[in-house]
């Protein structure tokens, strides 16, 4: 995917602010920049060959921090919740459009949709493919081969995309203009968080160009004239930050999307009464952000045979190992506070024992000294 990069110029892409801001450093020796207006981060230097990069076994990489040890299972539990979605908000005969559609998973299920996808990963764009899915090409740069779809798409998905492109602005303004009047692109991308002092994204995922934080993320969708955007900053248990987010012309369609999420995704759980939002509210608290708590058990009985993958399953498993690693190092904690705590009581009663006992011989002295003072 080509584009320039903010680097490459020394101001920032998205807003054209100066790359002044305070950088970090990633743990592979590549320095990530900042933007000192909107805070967007971008790397110091590209990597050499990006379409070698994203070639290969990209999708099933042995190599540390960079790719995908195993797609299909972090599809399976990372995108559960957005296939969902894209169920509520679309209709059949609705055009969605994947941006980075691998081997099709988020769009599988919509088969009553028009669906089409982007991937310049060849091997995974034939997998698509064989799913039904019409690959329109391997580039949202690709203006020649995505012209027919101008202004054709009810939506359109990026997810973990923007931050891999060499020009983050470009790329948002090539998949607005694929959007309809009242189109929709849904979005998510790792996001520097404000209360982070060693990210997490800056030590996986190093094929990573952007490192946007929040403010970054509203100047960016304000650089399309017209569009508004609602969002909401994610946190992921014992991970990092992400954000996921709805650009569209239509404000009236954008408070639509705000109500569903305030209260579907935000709201008091005990006050969904719809089963696929039930199911909606499980797979993103349970399953994307990994943060279970007890009023989740209510919202279990939603589920249905399609939640129960593999992929799933397995999440599952591995926030139950997680809980119970918790839980067996709390109460570890606990036992040792308490030993600390019994040996405070012992050591607060032997000073409490010498207070008293100081406190007699004071009073026998006094006495004793009264006794020899009388005449």
């Amino acid at each position: 995917m080509t584009g320039d990069t903010a680097s490459d110029i020394g101001t920032c892409t998205v807003c054209g602010g100066p790359l002044d801001g305070p950088g970090r450093m990633r743990s592979d020796g590549i320095a990530v920049l900042a933007c000192g207006r909107c805070g967007m981060g971008v790397v110091a230097e590209l990597p050499p060959d990006l379409d070698e990069l994203y070639a290969g076994d990209y999708y099933s990489s042995t190599q540390e921090g960079t790719g995908y040890e195993d797609y299909e299972a972090t599809a399976s539990h990372s995108l559960a919740w957005t296939v969902l979605l894209l169920e509520i908000i679309t209709a059949p005969g609705d055009t969605v459009l994947d941006v980075g559609c691998a081997n099709g998973h988020l769009l599988r299920s919509l088969t009553d949709r028009r669906r089409l996808g982007i991937e310049p990963h060849s091997a995974m764009a034939q997998v698509a493919t064989k799913a039904g899915i019409t690959v329109v090409t391997g580039d949202i740069f690709d203006t020649v081969s995505l012209a027919p779809y101008a202004g054709q798409c009810d939506v359109v998905t990026a997810i973990a995309v923007l931050e891999h492109l060499t020009d983050i602005r470009g790329g948002l303004h090539a998949m607005a203009s694929l959007l309809t009047d009242r189109g929709l692109m849904v979005f998510e991308v790792p996001m520097m968080g404000a209360d982070e002092s060693d990210p997490i994204w800056l030590r996986t995922s190093l094929e990573h160009i952007w490192y946007p934080t929040e403010p970054s993320l509203k100047t960016l969708a304000a650089t399309q004239a017209g569009f508004g955007l609602v969002g909401l900053p994610c946190k992921v248990e014992n991970f990092g930050w992400t954000y996921v987010g709805f650009v569209c012309r239509d404000h009236e369609r954008l408070a639509e999307i705000q109500e569903l999420m305030d209260r579907v995704l935000l709201g008091d759980t005990a006050a969904l009464t719809d089963v696929r939002e039930k199911r909606l509210r499980f797979l993103f608290d349970v399953i994307y952000l990994a943060a279970p708590a007890p009023e989740h058990v209510l919202l279990v009985p939603a589920l249905t045979a399609d939640d129960a993958s593999l992929g799933l399953v397995s999440r599952l498993a591995t926030l139950l190992a997680q809980s119970m690693d918790s839980a067996r190092y709390l109460a570890t904690q606990l036992r040792s506070h308490q030993a600390a705590l019994a040996e405070t009581q012992a050591a607060l009663k032997d000073a409490q024992d010498a207070r008293d006992w100081h406190h007699d011989q004071s009073q026998r002295w006094e006495a004793e000294a009264t006794r020899l003072s009388t005449p």
